[in-house]
């Protein structure tokens, strides 16, 4: 998922969980529905693959960034397809729960049509990559919010065989760039040499000995502690592939806890269960209710409104936190 237009439709998204997108039906989407239509698409993907306990509380756990794209639509410095957008919301709604998958690896035709850049390379101004007709906005440190870049060159895809470096385009989809020969390689099968998933043939993994194997789903063994089903975990104890717990199911002691049971269920250290999320006022690891942070004491604590002092996103009820004055507040808008 290279190009810069999946990245911007991703973009929207910021979630505790990963890789969202869902089944939501086909047809045109107008762009003030997108974000809409997409959240609902994540979060059915999500549940049907058993990440989340239901559409709701995924919902609930969803932050929404539209309106600097918005704005760049309205600039015309990004061109919309309503079609292609309905188009790349439907094929993202098909995609497997299996991370290793084709349909999850590469980034769907529809989704690079649906935003493109019309600002042609070496112009401006830009304020994203989306805007850049090469998918590439080199944006300055001007000391403020919005700070208007230029777009760069346009680099073409490089195919199998062909040289890759930091000054060509990315390698086709079934090939990586592989950085001892600086040449685009077709994806490994089993037994491969790989030193990173990506480097594997679809449907495959890079074990820690460095070749590609099998990938393990539900059921299978997990030596190695991986599965590639979004909504399983691999068992300690049968070191099996299953489904993440649910409220009452055994989950680890610290760290390896947060991995253990389907959002938005945490591992309550006490009980070494799942069990809902804390909310304001008891200790946490990393993760509150919704409508909460948890503190730099390990407690959870109310987002805060627009105006009160900050040291991080998460603790505003906006997502944005002023680095320069360090208070909650609404994020610009660029362009």
């Amino acid at each position: 998922m290279a190009s810069s237009s999946l990245r911007a439709l991703g973009a929207l998204v910021i979630s505790l969980g990963c890789s969202f997108a869902a089944a939501c039906g086909g047809g045109g989407v107008k762009l003030d529905d997108l974000p809409d239509e997409l959240i609902d698409a994540l979060c059915e993907r999500q549940v049907r693959c058993g990440a989340y306990t239901n559409v709701a509380d995924c919902k609930a756990d969803v932050r929404v960034r539209f309106e600097e794209i918005q704005a760049g639509v309205e600039a015309g410095r990004i061109d919309y397809d309503e079609d292609r957008a309905g188009d790349c919301v439907e094929a993202l709604g098909s995609a497997s729960c299996d991370a290793t998958q084709e349909n999850v690896r590469e980034e769907p035709e529809a989704c690079r049509d649906a935003l493109r850049g019309t600002v042609p390379d070496g112009m401006g101004p830009c304020y994203g990559d989306l805007e850049c007709v090469s998918g590439d906005c080199s944006i300055p440190d001007c000391g403020m919010a919005c700070c208007a870049g230029v777009c760069g060159t346009t680099r073409a895809e490089v195919a199998i065989g062909g040289t890759c470096n930091g000054t060509t385009g990315p390698c086709v989809a079934g090939s990586f760039c592989d950085s001892a020969t600086t040449t685009c390689t077709a994806l490994r099968a089993v037994g491969g040499p790989c030193s990173s998933n990506r480097q594997c043939a679809y449907g495959l993994y890079c074990l820690e000995a460095g070749t590609c194997a099998d990938a393990p789903n539900r059921g299978d063994a997990c030596p190695e502690q991986y599965c590639a089903d979004l909504g399983d975990r691999c068992d300690a104890t049968s070191t099996t592939c299953v489904g993440l717990g649910r409220v009452g199911d055994a989950c680890s002691e610290g760290f390896a806890g947060l991995f253990d049971c389907i959002a938005p269920l945490t591992c309550n250290q006490t009980t070494l269960q799942c069990d809902n999320p804390p909310t304001a006022g008891q200790p946490c690891l990393f993760f509150c209710a919704s409508g909460n942070f948890c503190n730099a004491n390990d407690v959870c604590e109310a987002e805060k409104a627009n105006g009160q002092g900050c040291q991080g996103n998460s603790e505003c009820q906006s997502s944005y936190c002023d680095e320069t004055t360090s208070v909650c507040g609404d994020e610009p808008v660029c362009g």
